[in-house]
């Protein structure tokens, strides 16, 4: 099963995506604030990141870097 992480401070938007994606078949995990998402990705080892912009503890831009 392919894996999904959502980086999303928005929880009804994480929630709405996380809802869809597990409809589809994908296991899903989120996290909300850019601090965690490093650690949460590397215990998780998701196959995508779906990750926000604008975030608690930093920027997705510098979070993807």
């Amino acid at each position: 099963m392919k894996k999904i992480l959502i980086v999303e401070d928005d929880r009804n938007i994480s929630k709405v995506v996380a809802t869809r994606l597990r409809s589809w078949g994908y296991s899903v995990d989120a996290v909300y604030d850019a601090s965690f998402a490093t650690t949460k990705a590397r215990d998780y080892e998701p196959d995508l990141i779906l990750m926000d912009i604008g975030l608690p503890g930093g920027d997705g831009f510098t979070l993807a870097e």
